[in-house]
């Protein structure tokens, strides 16, 4: 699978530039600086001859997102603020710093299940901003956005402004029993979960209970991605459930309890067969992996 990947990665960066030999070996040479610093520039010249010097995490994401169909993504372009393009025909830019998976949002359109119209969505692990702002463009009355991480909810803020969006309120904080935690500051990847740091910010966790009652939420859609917290699902007694009518959970180590919680909540729900995966940024690195689609029972 290593090598599948390796080459889909050089086409990938072949069909976007004319010089992806120089750039596939600058990326290899400073791929483990970036890990730490956020301001690692790449020259690039693009198929049509235009040239340019723009972040690491944009020149990755940029040949990555060029291989994906999508009748609803048009004019893809690489700018000096993120990844411009149009879905739905509406313009949408992202700064996709150096970890993000618009891909899986915006491009798969991972979310398509969830009927967001005029609902409010509950977004936990909103990571740079992507789905929150995915479930804005497609109708959502409002979106209540959770990221732990300070480098990605930095990002998210930043991506908020860059598209005008005013009904998304994002909240530095993590998903769980209600409490205070410190993470750290450092750059965080789209699959990290949330680990607690000796140094960093601190954050506050909150539950569902608590946000429903905060933001007044009487029917909201509910997605879950965060490597691993969506277990605290299990804490929260079943009247919360009342207020969701809709979820989609990325699930992270398995299914059948998460199943069985929502099934005695009274949702109708399906998952897909979980798939093996190594997440060296988990405190518990062997995952197995899949998806959870659930809707209330009328």
């Amino acid at each position: 699978m290593k090598i599948k990947n390796m080459i889909k990665t050089v086409q990938d960066h072949k069909k976007a530039y004319k010089n992806y030999i120089m750039i596939l070996y600058e990326l290899h040479r400073k791929r483990n600086i970036s890990l730490f610093t956020d301001n690692i520039k790449i020259n690039v010249t693009l198929r049509n001859g235009e040239k340019g010097v723009f972040p690491y995490g944009f020149v990755t994401a940029y040949a990555r997102l060029r291989s994906i169909a999508n009748p609803n993504i048009s004019d893809l372009r690489l700018t000096n603020e993120g990844i411009a393009f149009r879905y739905k025909d509406h313009p949408i830019i992202l700064d996709t710093g150096r970890f993000s998976d618009p891909d899986a949002v915006f491009f798969n359109e991972e979310y398509k299940f969830l009927n967001v119209n005029d609902c409010d969505v509950i977004d936990v692990g909103m990571n740079i901003g992507d789905s929150s702002i995915y479930f804005s463009m497609n109708g959502a009355k409002r979106v209540i956005g959770l990221e732990p991480y300070p480098y990605a909810f930095s990002i998210a803020e930043k991506n908020i402004r860059l598209n005008n969006i005013n009904n998304i309120i994002p909240i530095n904080a993590g998903y769980g029993k209600d409490s205070n935690v410190i993470v750290s500051e450092k750059i965080s990847s789209n699959s990290s979960s949330l680990i607690c740091s000796d140094s960093g910010k601190e954050i506050s966790i909150i539950s569902l209970k608590t946000l429903i009652n905060r933001y007044n939420i009487e029917s909201a859609v509910l997605k879950m991605d965060c490597e691993g917290c969506e277990y605290s699902l299990m804490d929260e007694d079943n009247e919360v459930f009342t207020h969701i009518k809709m979820i989609q959970i990325e699930y992270h180590y398995g299914y059948k309890k998460l199943v069985e919680k929502l099934k005695d909540a009274d949702f109708d729900v399906k998952y897909t067969q979980p798939g093996k995966f190594y997440n060296r940024n988990a405190e518990n690195p062997n995952m197995e992996l899949g998806y959870i689609y659930a809707k209330r029972i009328a």
